[in-house]
């Protein structure tokens, strides 16, 4: 993208303070995983990456040992229109499994799952360096949650706009809130 996503702004604030807000109602513990020297973070609590460079397992797994509680939400700060209503959906379908992933168009979507602490602390050091989240899959009990189950609560799949490009960003940031969706999932 060429910029730090997470100071981006949309809806007047950074997009970390929009997305801290947006969960903060659904989640006990907020852990921010950032680069050492990362400006414009809210005032939560952060860890640093310790392995600048080595993607997004490490700094996960950097956060997963800070967090409270077994059951935990990775969420990427990329996602603008997160339609908060996904988190219980992720946590009701996540059972007995370690992981509840969405699975839209026909891919794993790792950065916004609901997963067992424990279970991806146990499986991440076995994964050669350079792995990424979705390569926990093999190794762990996973609910692939499909797109059926996202649309009725997400019926846009809103949530999963990318925002890799400037232009991407531009388009999910500027995309109305479907506020009867978003109302909708915080009446629960």
């Amino acid at each position: 993208m060429g910029h730090d996503k997470a100071v981006l702004r949309v809806d007047g604030r950074t997009l970390v303070e929009h997305v801290v807000g947006l969960i903060r109602p659904w989640v006990d513990d907020v852990v921010l995983s950032a680069r050492v020297g990362q400006a414009g973070l809210p005032d939560e609590r952060v860890v640093f990456d310790r392995a600048p460079g080595r993607g997004p397992l490490p700094a996960a797994v950097d956060a997963l040992e800070t967090a409270a509680g077994d059951v935990v939400l990775i969420l990427a700060v990329d996602t603008p229109r997160l339609v908060p209503a996904l988190i219980p959906l992720l946590l009701s379908r996540l059972a007995d499994a370690d992981v509840a992933v969405p699975w839209v168009n026909g891919h794993p979507v790792m950065a916004l799952s609901v997963v067992r602490r424990e279970a991806v602390r146990r499986v991440a050091p076995l994964l050669p360096e350079g792995a990424g989240l979705r390569d926990l899959l093999p190794l762990l009990q996973f609910v692939a949650v499909k797109e059926d189950e996202l649309r009725a609560v997400d019926p846009g799949l809103q949530s999963f706009l990318p925002c890799n490009t400037p232009e991407e960003f531009a388009a999910a940031s500027s995309r109305p809130m479907d506020e009867a969706v978003f109302r909708a999932g915080h009446s629960s």
